[in-house]
């Protein structure tokens, strides 16, 4: 049966107007003032939210899982950050409780997972950009103040650490680092205390340290343990108490309080101490130097001008008045280099005694608006007090400069002033074999000990005479096979190092030799030998001795005739675990 065409059509039109009149009600594209582009844009903009969903969704799964990952993946390599703790270890789930659990792997995972160690340099680099604005070197700070805070690498007055960014942490130091200072500080302390020579080491601190409360909250909030920080709780209470250290913070802060006075300038030279902080450092010194020499003439408190600025209340100078006794003197033995500031500078006083050297950085030099030069001496400052006195730059000084001045001149003391923010084991000088037995020294026990009040330890064999000539022994040899042995029996504890310390004047150069023996005879591969010469020498030499068994010592003082004065021979013994 067919259908009838009016049949059809009449069931179509019903749906064909509503279809006409729903498009009716519909706003065009010309009503909406949309041409055919625009209209290709609203239709894609559906799509464009979807593709954002799903990269927001991915980049959602790729940071949450990527640690995991990478974890299990082994990649990235981690990097060592030298961080000076001991990184959790995984949990032992039969040891750890359940209580404790999730704490332990929580802390295992925070230190361990994969990506750590490439974030946190990131991390340190994100504050770097919201503390420092390309190329400025200071921080704003409250009521006005600036804080020393360049870019990682900059050089600012031979500065290596910027105060801000110390402040918060970023300079880690190893163990290897902590072990060095500890070596240098307590070497070069034992070494020139056995050359009779009192060393004294002063460290100056940043603004950032003494004027903290003028730092920004959100700074404060995120202090670390800055460089000087870790050297004064790991470093400093390991060190014997024949190491002199003076830590000018607590007399700063305290004359602050005290006087509110500043000792440095809000905005002027921030990388240094003004004029009144430079005095106050200046008295502090004094006052810890007349302990080893009570002899000093006073402080000069009439030889000095500390004037504040008419412009900056914050801003001090400092400045010696002249004086007809203080001369210039020639500088024999550092070596002048760049000019300036840089170069060492000597001056002498007329009616006074004693010679006193001073190394620093350029917090105890003029120029930079501590202080101006003194006229004749130079940027010395210490111009009155002592006979002689020496002023060179810590960073330059060498240690065959430094072997000079102690063999050639023996001054009875030796300064070393360093800047919180430019700590630095000087690098002309090191850590040399020297320092480092020294430091082993002062850490040992006696086993050993010749002195003048202790005649008996020793005897002579080929030797014509002994005798006691002040605080020495003085043996006359007069032939080539010398020897000096002990009377009894040593023993050096097991598990030890020992170290010899001999102090004495030869004639001539030579060879100085040690022997040790379990047995009656001394052969030459239970010895060392060192070389000598002409004058006084003090050498520290390890010495392999057995231990845990009684031996014998044999010292032969030196290969050439003549009379020898030997003030010290002593060996101590350093448990491993105490190194």
């Amino acid at each position: 049966m067919k259908s009838n065409p009016k049949d059809q059509q009449t069931v179509l039109q019903p749906s064909a107007f509503v279809a006409e009149t729903a498009v009716q009600g519909l706003p065009t594209s010309m009503d909406l003032g949309l041409g055919k582009g625009d209209t290709r844009q609203l239709t894609s903009a559906p799509c464009l939210l979807r593709c954002m969903e799903w990269f927001l969704i991915s980049g959602l799964l790729i940071v949450l899982f990527a640690p995991l990952l990478g974890k299990i993946l082994g990649w990235p390599q981690e990097l060592d950050l030298k961080e000076n703790r001991h990184l959790a270890q995984p949990p032992e789930f039969r040891e750890t409780g359940w209580n404790n659990l999730p704490h332990a792997v929580d802390q295992w995972w925070n230190d361990r997972f994969a990506f750590r160690t490439q974030l946190i340099p990131l991390r340190e680099s994100i504050w770097l950009d919201l503390l420092s604005a390309s190329g400025k070197q200071c921080l704003q700070g409250i009521d006005g103040h600036l804080f020393f805070n360049p870019m990682p690498g900059d050089i600012n007055h031979g500065g290596l650490n910027s105060t801000v960014l110390d402040y918060l942490g970023i300079n880690r130091l190893t163990a290897e680092q902590l072990s060095n200072w500890t070596d240098y500080l307590e070497g070069e302390s034992a070494w020139l205390r056995a050359n009779g020579i009192h060393y004294l080491f002063v460290i100056v601190p940043n603004k950032i340290t003494v004027q903290e409360r003028f730092l920004p909250n959100k700074i404060r909030m995120a202090k670390g343990k800055s460089y000087f920080e870790q050297l004064r709780e790991q470093v400093f209470p390991n060190l014997t108490q024949n190491v002199d250290l003076i830590d000018l913070t607590p007399v700063l802060i305290a004359k602050e309080r005290e006087t509110g006075i500043p000792m440095f300038s809000r905005t002027g030279d921030i990388t240094h101490w003004n004029g009144a902080g430079f005095y106050e450092g200046l008295v502090a010194m004094d006052k810890r130097l007349r302990r080893s020499f009570p002899d000093m003439l006073p402080f000069p408190e009439d030889k000095l001008e500390l004037r504040a600025s008419d412009n900056d209340p914050t801003d001090f100078s400092f400045r010696w008045k002249d004086d007809e006794s203080v001369h210039a003197a020639a500088e024999t033995i550092i070596s002048f280099r760049s000019g300036g500031w840089t170069d060492p500078k000597c001056s002498t006083a007329d009616g006074r005694n004693g010679n006193l050297v001073l190394f620093s950085d350029s917090s105890w030099k003029g120029l930079w608006g501590v202080f101006d030069f003194f006229s004749p001496g130079g940027h010395t400052a210490f111009p009155y007090q002592w006979g002689k006195h020496r002023h060179a730059g810590i960073g330059s000084v060498t240690l065959d400069e430094l072997r000079r001045i102690v063999r050639e001149e023996r001054p009875n003391v030796v300064v070393e002033a360093q800047t919180e923010r430019a700590l630095i084991i000087p690098p002309g000088i090191g850590i040399p074999s020297e320092f480092r037995y020294a430091a082993q020294f002062s850490r040992g026990k006696p086993v050993f000990l010749w002195t003048i009040n202790e005649p008996e330890a020793m005897f002579g064999v080929n030797i014509d005479e002994i005798a006691i000539d002040g605080d020495a022994f003085v043996v006359n040899i007069t032939n080539d096979n010398p020897a000096l042995e002990s009377l009894n029996f040593i023993s050096s504890p097991k598990d030890s190092t020992s170290v010899l310390l001999i102090d004495m004047d030869v004639p001539a150069a030579g060879i100085f030799r040690v022997f040790w023996s379990v047995k009656e005879g001394f052969c030459e591969n239970d010895s060392i030998k060192a070389p000598l010469e002409k004058g006084r020498n003090v050498l520290f030499l390890s010495s392999p001795v057995p231990t845990g068994e009684d031996f014998r010592l044999r010292i032969d003082p030196g290969t050439v005739t003549g009379k020898y004065r030997i003030r010290k021979i002593e060996m101590r013994a350093t448990l491993l675990g105490q190194r």
